[in-house]
């Protein structure tokens, strides 16, 4: 399984983070045999990619180092599509947010991997990208 973090600038740094721990964690423990998995499956894989494959800027202004741009070839079900957090306090700011290039490409991205059958998550104000994806579409969603 293939976990791909998709980052723009004004990341959030925590949910960045948190995410990154977690999936860690995850393959840490089944690395060690603590879990076993059913057979031919691996321990989880992790990437963080953004739309350009370049450095982006967190919400406090770090720069964040990516493994490339996002590839939905070699994609599919059983592999995974996470937005962390926009970084994103106020509605104006997340509207501005969504009309930005970057977010628009991300948009249409996060809708073609959901039609591939990849799953798609968000944490935080990014779930207002998957909306816009209209993958949220007649489910229910909450976010921070």
């Amino acid at each position: 399984m293939m976990i791909t973090h998709l980052v723009f600038d004004g990341v959030a740094d925590g949910p960045m983070g948190v995410a990154l721990d977690i999936v860690g964690a995850a393959a840490r423990v089944v690395r060690a045999g603590l879990v076993a998995l059913p057979k031919g499956r691996q321990a989880p894989r992790q990437r963080v990619v953004s739309m350009d494959g370049e450095p982006v800027r967190t919400a406090a202004g770090r720069t964040l180092a990516v493994d490339g741009a996002p590839a939905l070839r070699g994609m599919g079900a059983g592999d995974v599509l996470v937005l962390p957090g926009l970084g994103m306090a106020t509605a104006p700011e997340l509207s501005a947010a969504l009309e930005r290039p970057d977010i628009v490409r991300g948009v249409e991205l996060v809708a073609r991997a959901a039609a591939k059958g990849v799953l798609v998550a968000a944490s935080c104000s990014a779930t207002f990208v998957l909306a816009s994806a209209r993958v949220l579409d007649g489910r229910r969603a909450t976010t921070t």
